[in-house]
């Protein structure tokens, strides 16, 4: 399904998200030949069209970082108290960016803790986003926000946060 889904991500009509029952099926083709011209067709929207590919990315990128996207809904999911569930998520995913960040300097050495997100970041932004395609992304986000957390609790038992010194 990767040229199916590839084509209903990479179209004059896609939104970042997942059209149920979008591409149609092709009659008289066979599912590799189908999955070869969704593929093709995709290509040359992107080739055509790379501004608005590019402007796909937004909403592809703001679906994956959101804690209540569904794929095949234009609007997150709705649920009582979202806007304290996205503060939370939001600020474990400031974390999780501060703690990627703090420990940069040593990528070669943990390397795979920066994988997950690179191989999801770039899958979202050729296919479409969802916060279920954070999943493979969790335990490195974690990791990267404890080391944040860690920082945060080792300067405050230190008085280095408080103090003016």
């Amino acid at each position: 399904n990767g040229g199916y889904t590839f084509l209903g991500a990479n179209n004059p009509g896609a939104w970042g998200g997942h059209d149920e029952g979008f591409p149609s099926l092709i009659s008289g083709l066979n599912d590799a030949e189908m999955e070869d011209t969704y593929y093709a067709e995709a290509w040359g929207w992107i080739r055509s069209n790379p501004g608005a590919f590019a402007r796909l990315l937004i909403p592809k990128y703001r679906r994956l970082f959101s804690p209540l996207s569904v794929a095949s809904y234009l609007e997150d999911y709705d649920v009582p108290g979202a806007s304290a569930l996205y503060i939370i998520y939001g600020v474990f995913l400031l974390a999780a960016g501060c703690g990627a960040l703090i420990v940069w300097p040593n990528w070669r050495r943990i390397g795979l803790f920066y994988a997950p997100l690179a191989g999801v970041i770039l899958s979202v932004g050729l296919f479409y986003g969802d916060v279920r395609y954070t999943l493979p992304m969790a335990p490195s986000l974690v990791v990267f926000a404890a080391v944040t957390v860690d920082k945060v609790l080792t300067r405050l038992s230190r008085g280095l946060i408080c103090s003016s010194g």
